[in-house]
């Protein structure tokens, strides 16, 4: 079974529900580890060497985060820019994110996906009215657009 890293990147996820059952539904698999960014570097001091050999000790990794200003959050672009360095990632040397040579193919076995959520009101697909019922627009009144 492939060992699977779960790269987990919001910066409120109290308030994201989607977010919220993603990660509950990977928080305690078999060969899955639930990695915080936001919990783990609060600070935002990522501590390079702990994190690739995280990535080396797993198959694929997974980034789960929300869509801001149609890209990630910055604590991912921080962590992309520091942890896949060259010489290590990519580059002269930089063979880590290669696959093993006993490994099956590429096209059957991914290294790396991303789970990307973007924020919506829940009565932009429902009646206006919905906010009154529910309180989860910020608009008030919610005008459903």
């Amino acid at each position: 079974m492939p060992r699977v890293l779960v790269l987990f990147a919001h910066p409120a996820e109290t308030r994201s529900r989607v977010n919220q059952v993603l990660a509950d539904a990977v928080r305690g698999l078999p060969d899955v580890t639930f990695h915080d960014l936001y919990e783990t570097y609060p600070e935002f001091d990522i501590r390079v060497a702990d994190e690739q050999a995280l990535l080396d000790a797993h198959d694929v990794l997974v980034l789960q985060h929300p869509l801001y200003w149609y890209s990630c959050p910055a604590i991912v672009k921080e962590w992309l820019d520091l942890v896949l360095e060259h010489g290590w990632a990519y580059g002269s040397g930089g063979t880590h994110l290669r696959a093993p040579p006993a490994a099956p193919p590429r096209r059957t076995r991914p290294r790396a996906c991303t789970a990307c959520t973007s924020g919506s009101c829940w009565c932009r697909s429902s009646a206006p009215r919905c906010c009154a019922a529910c309180g989860t627009c910020r608009r008030s009144p919610c005008t459903g657009r």
